[in-house]
């Protein structure tokens, strides 16, 4: 993965600039941040659907796709985290 080539030299460069007190403290901001958008993201409860006992894999990753295709935004987020991961 690509983040196990740069992670390494991101680190050694903020470490020549920084002290380990403030990167440690952008990371807990980063942290912070990211709860705090977590937390205020509503899920909107679904209706009581009735949905098949068993479910059919070939279909699901097909309206998978479908929806891949037509939100641009969602499928970039997924190649940036297939890329990173």
């Amino acid at each position: 993965s690509i983040s196990y080539i740069v992670s390494p030299a991101v680190a050694a460069l903020l470490y020549s600039v920084w002290d380990l007190n403030a990167i440690i403290a952008i990371d807990v901001l980063g942290a912070v941040i990211a709860s705090i958008t977590v937390a205020i993201v509503r899920i909107p409860k679904l209706g009581n659907q009735v949905q098949s006992l068993e479910p059919n894999f070939i279909r699901e990753m097909k309206e998978g796709v479908v929806v891949l295709r037509q939100n641009k935004g969602l499928f970039a987020l997924l190649l940036l985290g297939t890329l990173y991961t």
